[in-house]
């Protein structure tokens, strides 16, 4: 099926009729009259809408398509295409906090050691500045500061030597009830394993 556009071109009625090879055989295309839209469509149908249409035969197809949908179609489009999910940082702000003695009784000996609730500082930097000065992170068993060294800088931030012997002492006597707990707790699961041995053997024996 051969289709020949019906397109607004003037006011002016044309009718031509050419022939064309095809496959060895002369096939006649009858061109449609060519018309323009008379004023009353140019009045109804707004400037920035086209209307395309397609004859063939007895037959047409006509679509109209508004600029402004095309426009709006084309800019989701790129929204769409641009809006890719990234991950970015930006600077990098920096608190410093006080020491202050702590009660986590979790320590092998001395004071506990606690940050503040009030920052004394803030510092912001880009992240690839603090990347290439910061310094080498420690590993875990490097972060542990020796109770000598808690005990200066609990010192320096101005705690008396009777505060912090009083802290260290309450953590080593919630470190001793601790272990008296588990102690407990591991006895007792010991006692209940063993009733339930007992039980199953007076069972087996009543049968």
């Amino acid at each position: 099926m051969t289709f020949a556009p019906r397109i607004a071109l003037s006011l002016k009625r044309t009718r031509r009729t050419m022939a064309t090879q095809v496959q060895g055989e002369k096939v006649s295309i009858d061109w449609g009259e060519i018309d323009a839209p008379c004023s009353r469509d140019a009045k109804t149908k707004p400037q920035n809408e086209m209307d395309l249409s397609m004859h063939s035969g007895g037959s047409t197809a006509s679509a109209t398509f508004d600029q402004d949908s095309i426009s709006s179609l084309e800019n989701s489009n790129d929204l769409a295409s641009k809006a890719i999910r990234a991950v970015r940082f930006g600077a990098v702000e920096i608190r410093e906090y006080p020491r202050v003695l702590g009660d986590n009784p979790c320590v092998s000996s001395g004071p506990p050691l606690a940050l503040g609730w009030e920052h004394l500082s803030v510092s912001s930097m880009d992240l690839e500045s603090y990347e290439s000065s910061r310094p080498f992170r420690c590993v875990k068993d490097k972060m542990a500061v020796p109770h000598m060294i808690r005990d200066d800088w609990l010192r320096e931030a101005g705690y008396s030597r009777q505060e912090i012997t009083v802290a260290s002492r309450v953590a080593c006597e919630i470190k001793a009830q601790r272990r008296k707990s588990a102690s407990q707790k591991k006895a007792g699961r010991k006692a209940d394993e063993i009733r339930e041995s007992f039980g199953r053997f007076r069972r087996s024996c009543s049968l």
